[in-house]
């Protein structure tokens, strides 16, 4: 990652560190940073640009929730428990969606793939986006069946995201539900007290998910399907780089390394080349 990168990283937490002051919106200071990424920037920096974006919006989300929610600065401890939990299965859905488990070209079209656990943008899913490809029965015989390929290994990775989700918002709930017990019958004196205290329940809930088999299956079939479509993405890739006369990754890949292996010998020869002037050249002293 380069040092312009992390520079433009570190100002954006500066800068979050001093919003109390101005009131600017996360987004705003977000989209500020951004406008000062390099276009053509590394795909690991993208991704991680990508992913992080997502997490503000999921933030600025949350504080808008409570704020809409409030009364007079005041907010039940319902309304909060409600809302964050709606935060975490939000964060958990981005998670499975992410390029951890999908290609980062289907990583971005994730609203079309899966879901949302927002009731109300449940028409987002796969169904509609298979709508939108149904038209791919004109294409060639052999591009069709790699299509096909990648459509069915989208379902079964839908299913499994599914599965996994509800997996992930059962420890989230279980967690909110013993916090609101536990503030319920002793209380907290500060927010710090409440953080340490989250964490604790939560980690425990999650390490014990951990040793469920449930838990691991579905954790298992979910990188079994990712899996998959990144084979059938690659395959389908791969061929239509071949129809268009282009260079598919896997060739990219193999050239890369011949020209890698070149450049070492290179390196020897250049190595030998030397050492042997340096031999030469102790001679011809020897000789004067």
């Amino acid at each position: 990652m380069s040092e312009y990168f992390r520079n433009a990283l570190q100002q954006w937490l500066d800068q979050l560190e001093q919003q109390s002051s101005d009131g600017a919106s996360w987004l705003q200071q977000w989209q500020s940073t951004l406008d000062r990424i390099p276009e053509h920037s590394e795909p690991q920096a993208v991704d991680l640009l990508q992913q992080m974006t997502r997490l503000n919006q999921r933030f600025e989300n949350l504080a808008q929730s409570l704020l809409e929610q409030s009364n007079d600065g005041q907010l039940s401890r319902q309304q909060l428990l409600d809302s964050y939990r709606q935060h975490l299965d939000g964060l958990c859905h981005d998670w499975i969606n992410s390029s951890c488990f999908l290609p980062d070209q289907l990583a971005l079209l994730s609203p079309f793939l899966s879901r949302s656990p927002d009731p109300a943008k449940q028409s987002s899913d796969i169904e509609s986006f298979l709508q939108r490809i149904q038209q791919l029965s004109s294409l060639p015989r052999t591009l069709l069946q790699h299509s096909q390929n990648l459509l069915s290994s989208l379902i079964l990775f839908q299913q499994a995201q599914h599965a996994h989700q509800q997996q992930l918002s059962h420890i989230n709930h279980a967690s909110l539900n013993e916090l609101a017990d536990h503030l319920e019958s002793e209380g907290v004196n500060d927010i710090q007290s409440l953080h340490t205290l989250w964490v604790d329940i939560f980690e425990a809930r999650f390490n014990n998910a951990l040793r469920q088999p449930d838990f691991i299956a579905s954790f298992n079939q979910l990188v079994d399907a990712g899996s998959r479509v990144r084979a059938d993405w690659q395959a389908l890739t791969d061929h239509l780089c071949t129809r268009f006369g282009l260079v598919s990754l896997a060739e990219y890949d193999e050239l890369s390394l011949k020209h890698q292996t070149l450049q070492d010998r290179v390196w020897q020869l250049e190595q030998q080349m030397l050492a042997m002037q340096s031999i030469i050249q102790g001679s011809d002293r020897d000789k004067h």
